[in-house]
């Protein structure tokens, strides 16, 4: 879908999920779309776990995301459940990596969820914003059936996607 819109997408990946799934991850990246991170094991509030097992689950999400692709991913991270820190806010900067939040939910992970409604949703929240960032989830199915309605309908309203590289890889 994102390639006959030609539309690239930033995937921020779980670790341990890219490692079983580097093939996937090999071919978006192919496609040109940017890869980079959202921890190891997506804990659901990270600003809740001790520091240092905290900045181990980012860095492990970074290292198993690269090793899955073979190369380094961009310097990009999202919290799981957007729920960040002022302390690893500062530790990620330290580190010259990029935190990244969101100004859609598309809330693609609820139950009972119909394309439609999705695509209704989601829209409605990007009118209100004027655009912005958009969070969708790749696994789910609601999201692969919608995403199509969803590109076409941005088009058709003026939006543009933006497709956003990193400089510098990961370190």
């Amino acid at each position: 879908v994102l390639d006959r819109h030609c539309v690239k997408a930033t995937f921020f990946t779980v670790g341990r999920m890219a490692l079983f799934m580097s093939h996937a991850l090999k071919d978006a990246a192919k496609r040109g779309h940017t890869i980079a991170t959202h921890t190891w094991s997506h804990p659901r509030d990270l600003s809740k776990l001790p520091i240092e097992e905290a900045k181990m689950e980012i860095e492990k999400g970074f290292v198993a995301t690269s090793y899955a692709l073979g190369t380094p991913i961009a310097p990009f991270f999202r919290y799981p459940g957007l729920n960040d820190s002022p302390e690893l806010n500062a530790y990620l900067a330290s580190r010259d990596i990029s935190v990244w939040s969101v100004d859609v939910v598309s809330d693609d992970t609820m139950a009972g969820l119909t394309p439609e409604q999705l695509v209704n949703q989601a829209m409605d929240r990007v009118r209100r914003m004027h655009g912005g960032v958009v969070l969708f989830h790749d696994l789910k199915q609601v999201t692969a059936e919608g995403l199509d309605s969803f590109l076409i309908q941005l088009k058709l309203e003026g939006f543009k996607v933006v497709h956003v590289v990193s400089n510098s890889g990961y370190r």
